[in-house]
C-alpha cells in the first residue's frame, strides 16, 4: 500500500510562507470547487481585534454565542443527525449507527504499527466511497510520509479504493496539511470523504475548526496523526496495531486484519477487537484473535473472540 511512487490526480501544495506557494495551494483546492471563505475568528481574535468603541457587553455576548455553538457541536455524536458511516460489525459499539460523520475522528498508532494504521484509514476511505458520490481527498504532510513512502495505486485498488476518484495533496508541513484539510471540508462541491496524515498532534483550536468545517456538509473526516498527546474534541480515537492476516483455503493471503482499540467514543462504548476488512463487500468484520495461528504454537492460551 505504501511505496515511493505514485499515482492518480496528485497535487503538491508547498509551504504557505510565500505568496506563489499560497496561490498554488489554492489552485489545488479549486479542483474541489472551494470558495476559500475567510476563516472565522476565534474568541481570542475577536477580543484582540475589537476596537475600543465596541461595548464590552457585545463582546461578551459574541464570545458566549461562540462557546455555546462549540459546546453544542462537541455534544453531538454526528452532525445534523446524519447517519454514521457503517463499519459493519462495529456499528453496535458506535453512536448513530456507525463512525460519526461531520466531526473529527482520529487514528493513531505506535511507530512500528504506522503502516497498519494507514491501511485501516484507506479501508475507511473505501467505505466512504460507498456512502455517497464525489471525490475522496487525502492530505499528507511530507514528514508523515518520510519513513514509509507515498501511497501506491495498485495497493489502494486492492483495498477496494477507486483511485480514479482520489485526490492526493502533499503539504510541506503539518500546519499546511491541516489548512488544506479545512479547505477541502469547506469546498462547495460534493466531497465523499476527507482524510489527513500528519506527524504531530492537533491542538484544541485546530480540532474545533475542523469539527466546524466538517459539520457544514456532514463530511466523514479521519485524521491519522503521529503525536502521542491526546488531541482536542475528537468524536472517536482509534489506536491501530498489526494482526496476522486471514488465510484463504490454499494458505495464501485472504483478508487484511488489524487490532483496533477504540480509546475514546463520545456516546459510544470503547473496546478492543481484532477486525478484518473484506475489500469485495467493503465491510468490516470481527475476527477471532490470531485465528490462523496453530493452537500448538500457543500452549495453554485460549483463543478469544474479537
Amino acid at each position: 500500500m505504501l511505496q515511493r511512487r505514485f499515482q492518480p490526480r496528485f497535487v503538491s501544495p508547498r509551504s504557505s510562507a510565500g505568496g506563489d506557494e499560497v496561490g498554488e495551494a489554492q489552485g489545488v483546492l479549486e479542483v474541489l470547487g472551494s470558495r476559500s471563505p475567510p476563516l472565522p475568528q476565534t474568541p481570542a481574535r475577536v477580543a484582540h481585534t475589537a476596537g475600543p468603541a465596541q461595548a464590552p457587553s457585545e463582546k461578551e455576548q459574541h464570545i458566549a454565542r461562540l462557546r455555546a455553538a462549540l459546546v453544542k457541536l462537541e455534544s453531538c455524536h454526528t452532525a445534523r443527525g446524519a447517519t454514521g458511516l457503517s463499519l459493519g460489525d462495529l456499528d453496535a459499539h458506535l453512536p448513530g449507527g456507525g463512525l460519526p460523520v461531520g466531526v473529527l475522528n482520529e487514528v493513531t498508532a505506535d511507530y512500528a504499527h504506522r503502516p497498519a494504521a494507514y491501511g485501516f484509514t484507506f479501508a475507511l476511505m473505501a467505505r466512504g466511497q460507498m456512502r455517497r458520490p464525489g471525490p475522496i481527498v487525502l492530505v499528507m504532510s511530507r514528514r508523515a510520509l518520510i519513513d514509509f513512502g507515498h501511497p501506491y495505486g495498485h495497493g489502494l485498488a486492492q483495498l477496494g479504493l477507486d483511485v480514479g476518484d482520489l485526490i492526493l495533496v502533499e503539504a510541506g508541513k503539518d500546519v499546511d496539511a491541516l489548512w488544506a484539510i479545512e479547505e477541502a471540508l469547506r469546498a462547495s462541491g460534493s466531497v465523499a470523504f476527507v482524510a489527513g496524515a500528519i506527524s504531530g498532534s492537533v491542538d484544541l483550536t485546530t480540532a474545533r475548526r475542523l469539527n466546524l468545517a466538517a459539520a457544514s456538509a456532514a463530511t466523514p473526516l479521519v485524521l491519522l496523526r503521529g503525536g502521542k498527546e491526546d488531541a482536542g474534541p475528537a468524536a472517536t480515537r482509534w489506536r491501530i496495531a498489526t494482526a496476522p492476516a486471514a488465510r484463504d483455503p490454499h494458505g495464501g493471503f485472504g483478508r487484511w486484519r488489524w487490532q483496533a482499540r477504540l480509546e475514546r467514543c463520545r456516546n459510544g462504548r470503547p473496546g478492543l477487537w481484532n477486525i478484518e476488512w473484506c475489500h469485495v463487500a467493503h465491510r468490516f468484520h470481527l475476527a477471532e484473535g490470531v485465528a490462523d495461528r496453530a493452537p500448538l504454537a500457543q500452549p495453554g492460551r485460549s483463543r478469544r473472540a474479537g
